[in-house]
């Protein structure tokens, strides 16, 4: 497609993305680069905007953290109005969007920034600075309007001693990008279109998937990816590293020296995809013939796949390379997304894996992910049924990408009910509530250490939400992400600590009892609160500027106990100023009453108590043998032979079961 075709295209999108007050800050150019960020399922919350300092040569559009790959992503924007430009003109504006972003990465890199934190570059030093002593790598993405010449573009540049992945997103990809994710289900006609349906044999069954074994040659694997990319990938946890990095190394020589013996020496794939749409035959004795797979995904074995890819593109012959295949065919659809996340993470176990995805199956954020889907909020206070939408909990990071693809096949209803920028993830979640548990030192600390002191509460009083609960969490949000957009428009710097300290220094003030209900309901908070938040946050900002030079690097000092302390006891007629308050603080870490009820040893120490759940076991199932075993004779013989003592370690096993019982539907009282 030409240009300008390619122009009339993107125009016509942007003109009909949802609009919001982020949208209608930025530049032309950078609603394009705002456009094509919405279109990449790894981008969350990225900060756009013209970021400069010509004095040090550092000039970048933007950035984003994905927190679960480590990696800081620095955005540059290559954008043309004339779109008849030279291809000279191209070369020259990349080389001043590359030397600008690596000046950006290398200012972080010399570690202590002698920027302020008091300008938008600093205080994005700060954070970049903060991510490399947490292990983040660096990935430069380029975006443009225009075919950027990517044969000669580096795949990576050497920052300081750091390999820093370089990404081209050009006119092109955008429009692939985009066309792939509306042309719906992606079906791997592997008899129709290849030639070549897979022998398997089926080793596993239950009523939710099916899982087979099966190998595929290194030809085949190759052509699918290179006839689907990206969309074959959504499900795998980690971008492809490149062909240098270690493991892929290994593959590469293998595939050069002994391709004969990959089947051998490489641990294969593991992918997914739905019963529903697919084609597998059975030929008898638990062997299949499978001759199209619906929705498949690539869930591990993403730097094989794409290892093998490029090795055939090089014209080395692979005829002789099979590939080692788990797959899972899932039955259930309205359970499809959930297990495509849990399988790649799974799977993946070599990767290092955030404490916040590891808590994603606990209970309460189960709890708290049905709740999102069972709770609307409406678009008008007429609360007409076609005007409901919901907020989506992302339990996991990427679920609402996969339930939008593999549940919704890409159906304009599901942005309808579930609107993305209604989107929140558990880090996210933690910085509300943590902000107006008036504790913006913890917020201060980062996603993964708050998100840590938030789920040690969480699992220390075992609480479970429930309806009003959840609300009241929506309505925590909903004053962050609008405070968050007060903070933006005032470009006041050091936003990071200003956010969490204006929310805390509020909810001090009026101790907890803002009307999260009424906030809920409106999907947005009144005007006097707005009032409040701009005049608190440019309080707090402007004291945060008058200590730059006893503490020039503001959020390591937003981090102290002794900040708060001092901030809070800033003046601002908070609650003179009209607020609509309610009549009861909000606890968000409640202590759960089961909780309260089993830590009475008059309850805990009860016989009868025990064999009551025993029973209710028999039909519930939801204890294994060996908890059934340890229950009968360390529990309940324990109690008897220790005149009704517990042990610690058995203490605190009792608990466990009592509370996981009771979340399972046990009636205690």
């Amino acid at each position: 497609m030409n240009i300008w075709k390619l122009k009339e295209f993107f125009d016509e999108k942007i003109a009909h993305m949802p609009p919001s007050d982020e949208t209608e800050e930025l530049d032309t150019p950078h609603v394009f680069l705002k456009f094509a960020l919405s279109s990449d399922p790894d981008c969350s919350d990225p900060i756009i905007g013209h970021f400069e300092m010509a004095n040090r040569g550092i000039k970048y559009d933007g950035y984003y953290l994905n927190e679960d790959e480590k990696e800081f992503h620095v955005f540059s924007l290559i954008y043309f109005e004339d779109l008849d430009c030279l291809e000279t003109e191209i070369r020259r504006a990349f080389n001043e969007a590359e030397s600008g972003a690596i000046r950006f990465a290398e200012t972080a890199m010399k570690g202590k920034s002698n920027i302020t934190t008091d300008s938008e570059v600093g205080e994005h030093v700060q954070e970049l600075i903060d991510c490399l002593s947490n292990g983040y790598s660096i990935i430069f993405d380029f975006y443009s309007n225009v075919a950027l010449p990517s044969q000669s573009i580096p795949t990576s540049i050497i920052v300081g001693k750091m390999e820093c992945k370089v990404d081209i997103h050009d006119a092109n990809s955008i429009y692939e990008r985009i066309k792939e994710d509306e042309t719906g289900s992606l079906i791997i006609e592997l008899k129709k279109q290849y030639g070549e349906p897979l022998t398997a044999l089926r080793v596993a069954r239950n009523e939710s998937f099916d899982v087979y074994m099966t190998a595929i040659s290194g030809p085949l694997l190759s052509r699918i990816y290179d006839d689907h990319k990206n969309r074959l990938m959504d499900g795998n946890v980690r971008a492809y590293l490149k062909r240098t990095q270690k493991t892929n190394k290994k593959i590469s020589e293998t595939l050069h020296d002994a391709p004969q013996d990959f089947i051998a020496l490489n641990n294969g794939l593991a992918a997914v995809a739905s019963m529903e749409g697919s084609e597998i035959v059975h030929l008898g004795d638990g062997v299949y013939l499978i001759n199209a797979l619906d929705k498949m995904q690539i869930v591990n074995g993403g730097q094989t796949t794409v290892t093998i890819y490029e090795i055939y593109r090089d014209g080395i012959d692979l005829s002789e390379v099979m590939v080692p295949v788990k797959l899972t065919v899932l039955k259930r659809q309205n359970e499809e997304a959930s297990l495509v996340t849990n399988i790649a993470i799974s799977a993946n176990t070599q990767t290092a894996i955030a404490k916040s995805d590891l808590a994603s199956n606990r209970p309460f954020y189960k709890s708290l992910e049905a709740l999102s889907l069972h709770t609307p909020c409406y678009r008008t206070a007429a609360h007409s049924p076609d005007e409901a939408y919901y907020w989506f909990f992302e339990r996991s990071n990427g679920l609402y990408n996969t339930r939008k693809r593999i549940i919704w096949n890409y159906s304009n209803k599901f942005t309808r009910l579930y609107p993305e920028k209604k989107k929140f993830s558990k880090k996210i979640l933690a910085k509300a509530i943590m902000a107006y548990a008036v504790q913006p030192d913890i917020v201060c600390q980062g996603n993964e250490k708050c998100f840590q002191v938030f789920n040690d509460r969480i699992e220390k009083n075992q609480v479970m939400p429930d309806s009003r609960y959840y609300r009241n969490v929506i309505g925590a949000l909903i004053i962050w992400r609008e405070a968050d957009k007060i903070i933006a428009r005032s470009k006041l710097p050091i936003k990071a600590a200003v956010l969490p300290y204006t929310i805390s220094y509020i909810c001090e003030k009026v101790k907890g009892l803002l009307d999260l209900e009424r906030i809920f309901e409106e999907q947005t908070i009144d005007q006097p609160l707005k009032t409040i938040i701009d005049g608190v946050s440019r309080m707090i900002s402007s004291y945060f500027i008058s200590v730059q030079e006893e503490f020039p690097n503001t959020l390591m000092y937003g981090r102290k106990k002794e900040c708060w302390e001092t901030v809070k006891n800033l003046h601002f007629p908070v609650t003179t100023c009209g607020l609509q308050l309610g009549t009861k603080p909000i606890d968000f870490f409640p202590q759960n009453p089961a909780l309260t009820f089993i830590q009475d040893s008059g309850n805990l120490n009860k016989v009868s108590l025990w064999e009551s759940l025993l029973e209710w076991n028999e039909n519930a199932h939801v204890f294994s043998k060996t908890d059934v075993d340890r229950i009968r004779n360390d529990i309940i013989i324990g109690i008897r032979v220790q005149t009704r003592i517990l042990m610690d370690k058995d203490r605190k096993f009792a608990i466990n079961c009592f509370i996981k019982a009771v979340q399972n539907g046990y009636f205690y009282r």
